[in-house]
């Protein structure tokens, strides 16, 4: 304790004296943090195979729409374990499309009938499930086995998961099982790196028709002229050379911001060379979204890079990072671009309105995570900005007004949720 106490003051001193050798101005300063960003941020993705890992404490999916091409009718399999450190139940939530069969150890524990289209709701921080039941882990290996039927459809999927916690502050850490093939005998280890599942099909019969996978898993062995394999393997497009905070040019509240704020670094300095990173950000943005739909949608890589910028629920991917955009709009007429720009700003003008939930009785921005109306302190930063860039971009004047007045509200009800009593 008494090194610390001695080493702290010596550090601070030694701060101020190099500070007094090498002083700068502070747009010196952050000229040089635009610079690093301008030599340093490459706007591309990086191909590499879609990770899978083995906790089991968010969505798994098995596509056999892509493994298996789409088909009329028929149906398909997939198997992989529970690893369990202890005997426990366990709540799995499900979406799938048409009929589907889970069993869990040779038991019967899910099933639905019938034809269905693949359905899941995108919630704050959750994927919202139609349906799920209960299974009963042993400790250690849990065969988990499911039979899927389709009747066509350009959906042929299951996905599962645990219940999400929604953020909560839990009294203690829930204990997931590990998902996986790591354990099943005759499955080599890069198998098991490579995917979680072994998948086979399609076969030409229905749910209740029994098929010999139901009642034996012996791998090498021909079913009906298919056998066990892995499911198609995808590549994906992913940031370059993440640290472990994300990068400069991910879809994010923070590197929204870092983008308005190299705009106005131009507008202080002239150099354009700030903006056009800021410009840069945005069209690599607005550009991409077809691919990142293609990979969200088609590929269901719910996390792949960028993936907020699809329909999310939170400030933090939808206004907060739309300020370049609606800002760029304000002061060019004229640009590439710009028709992408505005139709997405269009639906973060409706957002602003209408989208996020607001305290009860009150105009502020909240959540709904980890319960309704909680209130972060990082909303009022997150969305009034945009509020009054949009008071600044509208040209009606009924339209200018009213998201000015927004604004106005939200720190103001922000500050009575608070205590501090309104100033008329």
């Amino acid at each position: 304790m008494k090194f610390y106490k001695h080493i702290f003051p010596s550090l601070f001193l030694l701060f101020i004296c190099l500070h007094m050798v090498k002083a700068e101005s502070p747009i010196e300063t952050v000229r040089r943090i635009g610079d690093k960003l301008i030599r340093e941020t490459p706007f591309k993705y990086r191909l590499t195979l879609k990770s899978d890992d083995n906790e089991f404490n968010k969505m798994k999916f098995i596509d056999f729409g892509r493994s298996f091409g789409q088909i009329k009718h028929g149906v398909g399999y997939a198997y992989t374990e529970l690893i369990s450190e202890k005997e426990v139940t366990m709540h799995i939530e499900i979406e799938h499309n048409d009929a589907c069969k889970v069993w869990c150890n040779n038991s019967l524990v899910y099933e639905k009938k019938g034809k269905r289209a693949f359905n899941f709701i995108r919630n704050e921080r959750s994927i919202g499930m139609s349906f799920s039941f209960d299974v009963n882990l042993k400790k250690g290996r849990n065969k988990l086995l499911i039979k899927s039927e389709t009747f066509g459809g350009d959906n042929w999927c299951v996905m599962i998961q645990p219940p999400s916690e929604n953020d909560a502050v839990l009294q203690a850490a829930i204990q997931y099982p590990n998902i996986g093939l790591e354990q099943v005998p005759y499955v080599d280890e890069k198998i098991a790196r490579l995917t979680n599942w072994l998948v086979i099909g399609p076969f030409d019969s229905d749910i209740d028709k029994t098929n010999a996978p139901e009642k034996e898993f012996i791998f090498g062995k021909m079913y009906n002229s298919v056998t066990w394999t892995i499911p198609k393997t995808e590549i994906i497009g992913d940031v370059i050379d993440p640290a472990p905070w994300g990068t400069a040019y991910q879809w994010n509240y923070h590197n929204g911001g870092v983008a308005w704020a190299m705009q106005q670094l131009t507008e202080i300095t002239g150099d354009k060379k700030y903006d056009h990173w800021a410009d840069n950000f945005c069209d690599y943005q607005m550009e991409g979204i077809p691919f990142v739909e293609y990979q969200v949608k088609n590929l269901k890589s719910i996390s792949s890079a960028n993936n907020p910028v699809i329909n999310y629920k939170m400030l933090d991917f939808t206004l907060a990072p739309s300020l370049p955009l609606i800002y760029r709009l304000r002061k060019e007429n004229d640009f590439k671009n710009r028709e992408l720009y505005r139709v997405y700003v269009d639906k973060m003008l409706d957002y602003a309105q209408s989208g996020q939930v607001r305290s009860k009785n009150m105009t502020n921005y909240t959540r709904e995570t980890p319960e309704k109306y909680t209130t972060w302190v990082d909303d009022m930063f997150m969305g009034i900005p945009f509020l009054v860039q949009a008071s600044l971009y509208e040209k009606d004047a009924k339209l200018k007004k009213k998201f000015l007045d927004d604004a106005a509200s939200q720190i103001l009800d922000f500050n009575n949720m608070c205590g501090i009593k309104r100033q008329n």
